[in-house]
């Protein structure tokens, strides 16, 4: 599926900073965040870290923690931009760099993620997680060596006596060595995870996989009975172990860890098919039937299972029952040739000699490789694999990681190019702190897949995150091309070119993306509103910046932002025909409200609107509870020397647009 994340952000402040409360408030809702998001519940980690940052809103600790419950949801543009703010605030703060590195991981912009750990590197040299993690992007370039070299630094690093995550990075190293097609060096580094942490069913399922390429079966049947031991619910690990035993020819021992895989998840469409195959090589063409019979059942487009239970029917002289299935597997795929030949064979065995040259005539000109044929079809794979996928999503869905990755390794075993699983899994072990392996799943489907909205779009706002612009812009018109009506890539472009001081540019994207009505909801509608409400008012067009300011309430009466960008351009705009103090002190009233007396910069935008209107005594009283809860002295200035002014009877103006 494609994940599209609209990141819509009200860029500016109309020269209003952002409302802060005292700091023992702001704290407690982030306590309760940073429990919640402990728990992997992140909607409400979210929702009080948003609280506290409405209190505190420039707590570059805070900002960075609500990043990363936006990076645990995979809402990837989110989590940049909390973790920009995080080190516009504090440019020495390393675990935002080092967590936003994290966040291009998942956007594929692995270049990006390397400078942001060097950064993180070069404020904390000795913090070995970020050499694992720019191991990580190592990996994911291609670069084993280099990936070698910093996870050998991580483990020089690491705290021994954290025996989990210490034999994780011997995992991730001994995954560069199969990489490097060195599957004695991972199996050393998996042999000494396994020597720091024993109960590892991942190490010992890693390990068997390098003995599987080495063809070492015993070996490898061996380290799955371990997995298995420690969990012997994963029904990966049995389909793995089958799979093995079927290297070895005994069927029985395939047979019943197929049967297994099926007694852990019924709908698991590749043991029927493997364990049909298994009845088929015993002569049980009866049970191979009913097996395969239950794999189309569960994936009725694999040409594959049809092509097999059509086997089975011919050795049991079911002639008829048999061109049926092989004419189905021909029409799901054109290009199979052993199902022309197999009914080729079959219309033989009925006597019909000109139907089976028909056949057997398109099998050898199949044959030849100029026509792209294949002896089993990918799309029967495909089918197979789609069906493993789904199981990782259920499992992924009930919080079952084990099980997902299980079904996403499943799917990209039986199709290497399924780029949503590469995705999918790349995200689980991300989640799970295993950079390694996340990047190469992420690499992987990236250069499969270069051309997918997902992945402009997303490389869009890690360009635009990193003041690329140029990039940035470059990627969201791809996005565009590919799908014209794509509302996120319109508003990100328009902020971009805002940023570059391209205000007309910025102004048609927004206006393109408010023609998308059936695409937006009102919340949307009023940040683009808003977003270009701003652009307006830096070009001194007070008229339309009203205009536009006025439509984002309307669409979003809760939208706080927007009301105080009005409020104050009616109070401090520079051209007198504008300003209205009593609308002014209208909509600020309400602000502070819906508040709950507790924004100081709602209660700054009040106490311009009052001077505006001639009633100084209420502009100072407002203006000193401002400075009260202001959350820094650079602010508290800036608000006394507003309240100077309204201490004089003087209304504050803002300068005129150039």
């Amino acid at each position: 599926m494609q994940r599209l994340f609209l990141t819509l952000i009200l860029a500016g402040t109309c020269s209003l900073a952002v409302p802060a409360l005292g700091a023992q408030d702001a704290q407690w809702y982030f306590n309760r965040a940073e429990d919640l998001n402990s728990k992997g519940e992140w909607d409400k980690a979210i929702a009080d870290y948003t609280e506290s940052l409405r209190l505190d809103p420039e707590n570059a600790v805070t900002y960075r923690s609500r990043g990363v419950a936006w990076y645990s949801k995979r809402e990837y543009g989110k989590a940049i931009a909390d973790c920009n703010e995080a080190v516009r605030f504090d440019p020495a703060y390393a675990e935002a760099y080092d967590i936003r590195g994290l966040v291009w991981f998942a956007k594929g912009d692995y270049d990006k993620a390397i400078a942001d750990f060097n950064k993180a590197l070069a404020i904390r040299p000795g913090d070995g997680e970020a050499y694992n993690e720019r191991a990580a992007a190592w990996f994911a370039k291609g670069d084993y060596d280099k990936a070698i070299a910093d996870f050998s630094q991580a483990l020089r690093l690491f705290d021994r006596n954290d025996a989990v995550r210490y034999a994780n990075l011997y995992d991730n190293r001994a995954y560069a060595w199969c990489k490097k097609g060195d599957y004695d060096k991972a199996i050393a580094d998996s042999s000494q995870a396994l020597r720091i942490n024993p109960q590892n069913a991942y190490s010992y399922s890693s390990r068997a996989w390098a003995w599987t390429q080495k063809r070492d079966w015993d070996k490898a049947i061996v380290d799955y009975n371990q997995a298995l031991r420690i969990n012997p619910k994963d029904a990966g690990n049995y389909s793995g172990r089958g799979w093995a035993w079927e290297q070895k020819h005994d069927w029985d021992k395939a047979a019943a860890d197929f049967g297994q895989a099926l007694a852990i998840d019924p709908n698991y469409a590749e043991a029927h098919m493997n364990r049909g195959d298994l009845w088929y090589n015993k002569g049980d063409y009866d049970k191979a039937i009913a097996d395969y019979t239950e794999a189309i059942r569960l994936q009725p487009h694999n040409a594959e299972a049809y092509d097999n239970r059509g086997d089975a029917w011919e050795h049991n002289g079911e002639h008829t029952k048999a061109i049926a299935d092989y004419s189905a597997a021909i029409r799901l795929a054109p290009k199979f040739t052993a199902a022309y030949k197999s009914r080729g064979d079959a219309y033989h065995s009925q006597g019909d000699q000109h139907k089976a040259d028909e056949d057997y005539a398109r099998a050898k000109e199949l044959e030849n490789p100029a026509n792209g044929a294949a002896a089993r079809p990918a799309v029967n794979v495909d089918q197979s694999a789609r069906e493993a996928f789904e199981r990782g999503n259920a499992a992924f869905a009930r919080g079952d990681f084990d099980q997902a990755l299980s079904g996403y390794a499943e799917a990209i075993r039986l199709n290497p190019k399924y780029v949503t699983a590469l995705i999918d899994r790349g995200n689980i072990y991300q989640a799970r702190g295993d950079s390694g392996r996340a990047i190469a799943d992420y690499n992987e489907a990236i250069r499969l897949d270069p051309n997918t909205a997902e992945g402009h779009y997303n490389r869009g706002n890690a360009y635009a995150a990193s003041g690329d612009l140029d990039k940035a812009i470059a990627d969201y018109g791809e996005v565009l091309r590919i799908n014209p009506k794509n509302v996120a890539a319109y508003n990100n472009r328009g902020n971009v070119c805002k940023a570059k001081g391209d205000y007309d540019k910025a102004i048609a994207d927004f206006s393109q993306a408010l023609l998308l009505r059936d695409s937006i909801d009102a919340a949307t509608r009023a940040v683009l509103h808003g977003n270009r409400g701003l652009i307006w008012y830096e070009k001194g067009e007070y008229d339309k910046a009203i205009a536009d300011y006025s439509q984002a309430l309307t669409a979003d009466p809760n939208f706080v932002n927007a009301g105080r960008c009005l409020a104050w351009l009616y109070a401090t705009c520079p051209v007198e025909k504008y300003r209205d103090g009593k609308k002014a002190v209208e909509i600020a009233n309400k602000l502070c409200q819906s508040a709950a007396g507790k924004n100081w910069g709602c209660f700054d935008a009040l106490a311009a609107a009052y001077a505006e209107s001639g009633n100084f005594d209420q502009a100072a009283e407002w203006q000193a509870k401002a400075i009260e809860l202001a959350p820094d002295a650079t602010a508290r200035q800036e608000l006394r020397s507003r309240l100077e002014l309204y201490q004089q009877r003087k209304p504050f103006r803002e300068r005129a647009k150039k």
